[in-house]
């Protein structure tokens, strides 16, 4: 009889602690987290692309960043006039976005040597699938500027479907661990009601 009240008193402090190891679950991993990107800022930009494209899952998203952001901000600057090395040397000297400003540096020294933005951008693994072959029919159109920004209109659209996705994981998980805070406390009360309830 002592075991199982024992047992009783375990179980409803097992339940009544839940939501504190939820706490100290999601406090640990926004603090790993946070050093984690401390460290890696301590880090050369280079070093850091490198790194990113290392991890799966976030290697795709990245790829998909610096692609959007170089489409658009590149299309841009095409389509209002400035030549490729004028564009380029605008985004390698801005400090807003250090990956931006380093992937365009690598470009414009590809270019710098005679090589066409599309064949540049084939040499190097920082960009999402399919840039290349949209890069490569707006040089051969002439109206490469324009196809960049199309290209990032839809970067944008893969962007924005990626985080409806993430969400519609994230949400249903956030309810759960909320029910089962909430069911572990029910319990922690019920339980030994419950046991006094029987011995009556």
């Amino acid at each position: 009889q002592s075991s199982e009240t024992s047992f009783d008193l375990t179980l409803s402090k097992l339940f009544l602690h839940l939501p504190d190891f939820f706490i100290v679950l999601g406090i640990s991993f926004i603090s790993m987290l946070i050093l984690f990107l401390i460290w890696l800022k301590k880090k050369r930009v280079t070093s850091q692309i490198l790194f990113l494209l290392k991890i799966p899952y976030i290697n795709k998203h990245f790829k998909l960043q610096i692609t959007r952001q170089i489409s658009y901000e590149l299309g841009g600057l095409i389509q209002s006039g400035m030549s490729m090395q004028e564009a380029l040397e605008l985004l390698k000297t801005q400090t807003l976005q250090p990956y931006l400003a380093k992937v365009a540096e690598i470009l414009q020294k590809r270019i710098v040597y005679g090589e066409s933005l599309s064949t540049a951008i084939q040499q190097e693994p920082y960009f999402y699938k399919g840039f290349y072959a949209h890069v490569l029919h707006g040089e051969q159109g002439g109206n490469l500027g324009r196809e960049l920004q199309i290209y990032s209109e839809f970067l944008i659209e893969r962007t924005e479907n990626t985080i409806q996705r993430s969400l519609a994981f994230v949400q249903p998980l956030l309810f759960v661990v909320i029910a089962l805070c909430i069911l572990g406390a029910y319990l922690a009360i019920l339980l030994p009601m419950y046991k006094m309830m029987d011995l009556v």
